[in-house]
């Protein structure tokens, strides 16, 4: 009797201790999403500001490290679908604006922007806004950062690794990589992704070459 009962409590503890482990997850997670949907709140535009330049030296390298950080921890919250359409529209938008003549610093009045454009560039404002450091904000560096995540998604599936793991692993010759195995993304699936990126790529360079100088 005595070690049936015995037997039984150890069940209950360690139940319990499962319970309240899973608790402390899901509470957790629920505090960080708040906070990152408080950090990452994009508000819809049909406008887009070109900011000439980007820092060099230490304002260049810290700058960098901020776009990186604002742009792959972002995603981490979107899903799949978006990741690959948000990452896709940025390429091909900056890609427009930054191959037309006389650019410097003019504000784009964007023509029939869908609400999905729209969203897009909030994304695009809110990341070229907050990823700063020591310099001013730079279209140059966010088209850079875009570029690297491209590569990314298109080489290892979605985002889901957060910048500063990325950051500090290389830093001790361990890096820690994207691939499709981490996010369990098919090859099937990838095909798909890449789909939606090269259509919403499509988009963004249409718009962008349509823009209007205000």
């Amino acid at each position: 009797m005595d070690n049936r009962a015995g037997l039984t409590m150890t069940i209950v503890l360690i139940v319990v201790v499962a319970v309240s482990a899973l608790a402390r997850q899901y509470l957790a997670r629920r505090d960080a999403k708040r906070i990152a949907d408080k950090r990452w709140a994009i508000t819809p535009m049909s406008i887009f500001q070109h900011h000439p330049g980007r820092g060099v030296g230490y304002a260049g390298y810290t700058d960098h490290a901020a776009m990186g950080y604002e742009v792959n921890d972002s995603l981490l919250w979107q899903s799949p679908e978006m990741q690959f359409e948000l990452v896709g529209f940025a390429k091909g938008f900056l890609e427009g604006i930054l191959s037309r003549d006389g650019l410097n610093g003019g504000q784009f009045q964007i023509i029939d922007a869908t609400s999905a454009d729209r969203d897009a560039l909030g994304w695009l404002a809110l990341m070229q806004r907050k990823g700063t450091d020591n310099a001013a904000p730079s279209t140059d560096n966010l088209a850079t950062i875009i570029t690297l995540v491209a590569r990314e998604l298109n080489g290892a599936g979605p985002l889901r690794i957060p910048y500063w793991e990325k950051f500090q692993s290389r830093a001790y010759g361990n890096p820690r990589k994207e691939s499709r195995r981490r996010s369990r993304t098919s090859i099937a699936k990838q095909e798909q992704l890449l789909s939606r990126y090269e259509r919403r790529r499509k988009e963004g360079y249409r718009l962008a070459r349509s823009a209007i100088v205000a």
